[in-house]
């Protein structure tokens, strides 16, 4: 390890050096896996804003829909760590902090940003986000004691988690004006519509 006087500095390597381990599948206790809050909440940031940009095309420059994806990525880490904590403890047995190392699986992500400069990476940046998932749900596998497809139920259940509090946050924005639902459904069917009349373009 490089010698850092500041700590910070220290501490933001040491996440960054454990997600390229964890991409090698090279764990460590769960337990072992924690950082200071201003580490996470920075890294936490940034993978909701890359999130957030790799999806800028679909967006189409509504600052409301923006703002509800980049609050949803933010959102995401404490509801998945939640239900993957107490799921995976009541399956394996053994409760255990599990925010670290969910927090290191969407870290993982941050790479992706590249696609939006360098198309011709496309290809290999989906190989790299399928092994990033698969990395992570063997990890949980390992870090748990649990069967993988027990993981998998477990991504299962905090996707649902997730999409419940992304329902509820677009009724808050909605009320508070940040999101136009008539405009948004709007949008949609017309985005329906064009994907639909390429194939008929294409006959």
């Amino acid at each position: 390890m490089p010698p850092f006087h500041n700590q910070r500095l220290l501490a933001m390597y040491r996440l960054m050096s454990d997600a390229a381990n964890l991409m090698r599948l090279r764990l460590r206790p769960a337990e072992e896996y924690t950082y200071p809050l201003l580490d996470c909440l920075g890294a936490l940031v940034m993978v909701a804003a890359v999130n957030t940009a790799v999806r800028s095309s679909v967006l189409n420059g509504q600052y409301g829909m923006i703002a509800f994806v980049l609050c949803l990525y933010l959102v995401k880490w404490p509801v998945f760590t939640g239900v993957m904590t107490r799921l995976m403890g009541a399956l394996g047995g053994r409760r255990q902090s599990l925010w670290g190392y969910t927090l290191l699986t969407e870290v993982l992500y941050l790479p992706t940003l590249l696609g939006l400069y360098v198309p011709s990476l496309a290809l290999l940046l989906q190989v790299w986000m399928a092994w990033a998932f698969a990395v992570g749900v063997m990890g949980y596998a390992r870090l748990c004691g649990v069967r993988l497809w027990q993981v998998l139920l477990g991504y299962i259940a905090s996707s649902c988690a997730l999409m419940v509090t992304a329902m509820a946050m677009m009724l808050l924005f909605a009320a508070v004006g940040i999101i136009n639902l008539t405009q948004l459904e709007q949008d949609m069917q017309q985005r329906w519509q064009q994907q639909m009349a390429v194939p008929q373009q294409q006959k």
